[in-house]
Formats: structure tokens, sequence, C-alpha cells
């Protein structure tokens, strides 16, 4: 069994001009949104074949390590190095999280001053960059797809929508 089999939506129905849910019609255009500190990571293919579709604006938020390709926007964010002696041990992992959420609240005012309002979020959920989401964007349809080391079983779904 593949992962791809597991996913609720696979990409290769994501990638035709033509949407057979939609009766045929060409799809509309869409505001794509990736945040994962290391992007691509898991996103390469889905986000380049959203980045293939006419029309589509395609952007991502990620940390210095991440990379892109032509036709994705990559906005980047660093964190600073804290001095942690002062935080309780239990919480220094939630307060390097937090910061990171904070430079990514950055990015995303900066993305949402210029006008992009995502249809879609793809996100990471394990690195904190997704505690910000909900308060920029209340309305828009987000996927968190956390990293697997494990084989997935069937009935089990890699995805998670997070749908208002």
């Amino acid at each position: 069994m593949h992962i791809e089999d597991t996913l609720p939506v696979t990409v290769s129905t994501l990638t035709p001009i033509e949407d057979r849910a939609a009766g045929g019609r060409a799809r509309p255009p869409m505001n794509v949104l990736f945040v994962h500190n290391n992007f691509p990571a898991q996103y390469r293919h889905i986000a380049r074949a959203l980045a293939e579709r006419p029309g589509n604006k395609v952007v991502a938020v990620g940390s210095s390590t991440a990379s892109t390709t032509r036709d994705i926007r990559l906005l980047k964010y660093s964190t600073t190095k804290s001095d942690s002696a002062m935080v309780h041990p239990f919480a220094r992992r939630f307060d390097v999280e937090a910061r990171r959420a904070e430079e990514v609240l950055y990015a995303l005012s900066s993305l949402s001053g210029q006008g992009f309002v995502p249809d879609l979020i793809f996100a990471h959920p394990g690195w904190g960059e997704t505690l910000p989401l909900r308060t920029m964007f209340p309305r828009r349809a987000s996927s968190s797809i956390a990293s697997s080391t494990t084989a997935p079983r069937a009935g089990t779904s890699a995805s998670i929508p997070n749908f208002p």
C-alpha cells in the first residue's frame, strides 16, 4: 500500500484542468498557502502540481532552510536564539514553537497586507507554525499533514482536515 492510497485527496485529482466534480467546467484559479519550516518537504509534489495550474498563485512560508521552485513564492523567516534558562524545562519546546509561530505571523501579516488571501492552506502541525493560521485566515480550509515514520494501515488517513 502506498501513502497516496490513504490520502483523502490524491495529487492526480488536483492536476487536470477540468474538474469532474464541477461537471467538466474549468476550475477557478486558487490562492494556495503552504507553511512548513523546511518547505517543500512532503508537499513537494502537490505544491508543484498546484503551481503548474494556470492562474493559481502558490505561496510558501518556511524557515531559512526552506527552498522553492519556479512559480512558488517563498517567504522565509528566521528565529533568534533565546535564553531558555529562564523558561521552565517542561515549557522549553513550546517556547521555541511559540517564537516560530510569531515569525510566521509576521510573514503572514506581510502577505495579507499585499492582498494575498489563501483559498486553501497546507501546513505541518509539528513546529508551532500553524498557531497563527486560524487567527489570520479564520474562514479558510486548511489541512495539516504530519510526517509519518510508519506505514499507514487500511482505514487510516495521513491528513486531518480543519474545517470550521
